[in-house]
């Protein structure tokens, strides 16, 4: 079980990438090798959230990339079941199941293409 967890630095350091930080820089350290091993720079960016909205009776909420701004994930929900989301990761091009409930059936890959579509469009307008 992995239990390490970001902290703020005290001090400013170098990461084991090479970048300095300054303190207060959420990072992880390695207690093996006593320095920082990932940092703000290092770090892989984390997904936009987007905002709720409704297709027919499902709630969607579509993630963006920082950079590209390209859909990554999608989550769905039902009024009943809100806060526990499926969550659908695009990964090589493909949209898969990663967690959540599903209750009757995982949605498509080509189902999940054409809502992102839909709720794109939608919020286009």
């Amino acid at each position: 079980m992995n239990t390490r967890r970001p902290f703020a630095a005290k001090y400013p350091g170098r990461c084991l990438c090479g970048a300095t930080f300054e303190p207060g820089a959420r990072i992880f350290w390695d207690s093996n090798v006593r320095r920082a091993t990932l940092c703000p720079s290092c770090r892989p960016a984390r997904a936009v959230k987007g905002q709720w909205t409704q297709d027919g009776s499902v709630d969607v909420r579509i993630d963006t990339h920082p950079q590209t701004g390209e859909a990554v994930i999608v989550c769905l929900s039902i009024p009943e079941e809100f806060g526990r989301p499926e969550v659908y990761q695009k990964r090589n091009g493909r949209w898969g199941l990663r967690s959540g409930m599903v209750f009757a059936r995982a949605w498509t890959h080509d189902e999940i293409a054409a809502l992102v579509e839909r709720v794109s469009m939608k919020g286009a307008a």
